[in-house]
């Protein structure tokens, strides 16, 4: 017992060293060029900053070095003079480190349950630790971070499992340089760091949904529930008892962050432009916002890159959703939230045609001569028509807005869109759902096969850790989703509503299924459920029955 005691300390005093100093110390530097980060959720967002912060500066000292062929045990001296220096310097320039103000200065009670709650959870995963099971890649992620032990390097010689010659990288290295790092550090193995990475692992991913739920509904009352709900919901990939070491675990930090970072500039814009409430801009510049949100999705990236797909296909969603709904609500209260989406995915996409052009290359020549891409490519065709029609929806009702016949229009419209959507979706696939199928086989793989019009096309199997999540905490929220606008046509209600469309064509139609395998790997597809945000749903509907019967 002492002896894993000791074991535990030395990696959360390396966790420490590596994954959150350094960030904490450039976030306290930013801090003093105008961001005072008084807001009353901001030790939850300091925490969150400083993780995506830590991980791109301890991978930037990583690569460049291995690059340099110097090796990364030279990474813990460099660091450890940094942070010795910038700490010096930082205390010499403000007088003294008043971390207070980002503790407790305008903390208010549901501020106080969270971290309690966070930490609580915490430590209880602490004593759980790391799924590591064999059915997972757990292993093979730790073989990984191994090999970058053994040649000192990021870029490996061998393979980390067979031996052979291989790729210099052969994943997205950012957290397996994190894992190597302490590794090395600590003279641990790499199974036990895995252990207790997870408790390290539920207190960041807590702390991004609080600071998500927020900015997103502006209620610290909804976020505390969705932080307690989190823990309690079978979710699937998401699921608190699922947290452990795994990259994509720690991508959702990151992918959370960058959500709840859009409304925030959204806001700063808004109040930008009509001159408004200078004290609180001057708490976060834009500026600031934005930096973070570059470095958020560039530290996602590194972590998983689908979790990047995956914010930029929920920011397409809320786009689509936003112009739909802007068509008959002109002073919507929000209407800087499409601009902002509209920015990001046009930086996105342009980012995404030169990846596809460069480093996805052969992926991209292989899908194009794949058989969902043979003619008379209906298997896309289709679900480009009705992301198109939803599209026109806006500029259609502009065309007809003056004319009588505008009540006409609107039936005609929404018959072929309900037509075209329920139409879509494979109906005998949805009622497996909840058959479960006996036979494992093929269940990582997404089953392909033949529609009426003989399109080849994909579903995945329910039994890919999809049915799980989804009865019936996920298939209620989802439900829930789709019916929000219905009674509330707020940012929060809006925003839901469009990731639950996102996940249910996806899931549930082959032909937006097919169409998202030429954005996200044919095999991890099934990971749009990850925005299916359940805990913030029942949290949401949880607050609006208590409050609107008072």
């Amino acid at each position: 017992m002492d002896t894993v005691f000791y074991q535990g300390v030395q990696i959360f005093l390396a966790v420490g060293f590596f994954l959150i100093a350094p960030g904490l110390i450039v976030r306290l530097w930013i801090g003093r060029l105008g961001d005072a980060s008084a807001s009353s959720f901001s030790c939850f967002s300091l925490i969150v900053e400083s993780f995506l912060l830590s991980i791109l500066i301890t991978g930037f000292l990583g690569v460049t070095l291995s690059a340099l062929q110097i090796g990364l045990d030279t990474v813990k001296y460099l660091l450890g003079v940094f942070e010795i220096v910038a700490v010096g310097v930082l205390i010499w320039a403000t007088k003294g480190l008043k971390p207070k103000r980002y503790f407790s200065s305008a903390l208010q009670q549901s501020d106080k349950w969270a971290l309690a709650l966070i930490g609580a959870f915490s430590l209880m995963m602490l004593f759980q630790g790391g799924v590591l099971d064999m059915l997972a890649d757990g292993w093979w992620h730790m073989a990984y971070a191994n090999q970058m032990v053994l040649d000192n390097s990021v870029f490996i010689a061998q393979h980390p499992i067979s031996g052979g010659e291989t790729n210099a990288i052969l994943y997205p290295p950012l957290w397996h340089l994190q894992l190597a790092l302490i590794s090395d550090l600590t003279q641990l193995d790499l199974p036990i760091i895995w252990h207790f990475m997870a408790a390290f692992n539920s207190a960041l991913l807590l702390s991004a949904l609080y600071v998500m739920t927020v900015l997103l509904t502006g209620r610290k009352s909804i976020a505390l529930v969705a932080v307690i709900l989190h823990v309690f919901l079978v979710g699937g990939l998401s699921s608190y008892a699922r947290v452990g070491a795994w990259p994509g675990n720690f991508s959702f930090v990151g992918l959370y962050y960058a959500f709840g970072m859009i409304f925030l500039i959204s806001d700063q814009i808004s109040a930008a432009k009509n001159n408004v409430n200078e004290q609180w801009r001057a708490e976060k510049p834009l500026v600031v916002s934005g930096s973070l949100l570059v470095c958020a999705l560039v530290a996602v990236i590194g972590l998983h890159g689908v979790a990047a797909a995956l914010f930029l296909l929920g920011v397409f969603a809320y786009w689509l959703v936003l112009g739909f709904f802007q068509a008959t609500h002109q002073d919507w209260q929000v209407p800087r939230d499409r601009w902002v989406a509209g920015l990001i995915l046009v930086i996105g996409a342009v980012a995404g045609l030169i990846a596809a052009a460069t480093v996805f290359d052969s992926r991209y020549r292989f899908l194009f001569g794949s058989p969902p891409a043979y003619p008379p490519y209906l298997s896309l065709i289709i679900p480009i028509g009705i992301i198109s029609l939803i599209a026109l929806y806006k500029p259609l009702h502009a065309r007809f807005s003056g004319v009588r016949g505008v009540a006409r229009f609107r039936i005609v419209y929404f018959l072929i869109l309900a037509a075209a959507i329920l139409g879509s979706v494979d109906w005998a696939h949805a009622l497996e759902l909840f058959s479960p199928n006996l036979d494992p086989i093929g269940r990582h793989v997404p089953r392909d096969f033949q529609d009426r019009m003989g399109n080849w096309v994909f579903l995945p199997f329910w039994e890919h850790q999809l049915r799980g999540g989804l009865l019936w905490s996920g298939i209620v929220s989802l439900l829930i989703g789709l019916i929000l606008p219905v009674f509330r046509q707020d940012r929060a209600s809006i925003f839901i509503f469009s990731l639950c469309s996102l996940v249910f064509l996806v899931l549930f139609s082959p032909y937006f299924f097919t169409l998202t395998a030429f954005i996200i790997p044919l095999t991890s597809v099934y990971r749009v459920s990850l925005l299916l945000l359940s805990p913030v749903i029942f949290a949401m509907v949880f607050h609006y029955l208590i409050f609107s019967r008072r």
